[in-house]
């Protein structure tokens, strides 16, 4: 080994140690950068969340819309559920055909309360929205239960 540094002279030496740590330095700035790369594309790749209040309740859902199938997130009771695509209305009287457009049916569940079924299934977060202006107590339908082939 003494033989080997002694026939390289003191210039090489520093020259190879400065090659070396702009080597290192090159290589750490490449992945700074795949990295800050990668973030950038895991970012992109998620779609954006929204906080909304639906049925009293705080949950997260992606995008700003929902459509029947939706996954949401109940924040409240840490619980992902699915939207149905209905509603339930509180009401002493049927709810009128012509306050409600684009309805597929209107049915009593029980004593005062309506289940309320749309053909606007994209659109159903604006759809709840509207039922809430009209009627004291709406409710979207969400299903807790699992699907099949997801755990719980």
């Amino acid at each position: 080994m003494a033989a080997l540094i002694s026939g390289c002279s003191e210039h090489q030496i520093v020259n190879q140690q400065k090659h070396d740590t702009e080597s290192e330095k090159i290589t750490k700035d490449v992945i700074t950068s795949q990295k800050a790369s990668l973030k950038d594309l895991k970012l992109r790749g998620k779609p954006k969340t929204s906080l909304v209040k639906i049925n009293g309740q705080q949950f997260e859902i992606n995008g700003q819309a929902l459509a029947a199938g939706s996954k949401v997130y109940n924040t409240s009771i840490g619980e992902f559920g699915y939207v149905t695509g209905s509603f339930i209305i509180t009401s002493p009287i049927k709810p009128k055909l012509d306050e409600l457009t684009n309805v597929v049916a209107i049915s009593n569940i029980a004593n005062e309360q309506w289940r309320v079924v749309t053909s606007d299934v994209n659109n159903l977060l604006t759809w709840y929205q509207q039922l809430q202006s009209l009627y004291a107590q709406v409710e979207m339908n969400i299903n807790y239960t699992p699907r099949t082939g997801e755990a719980k």
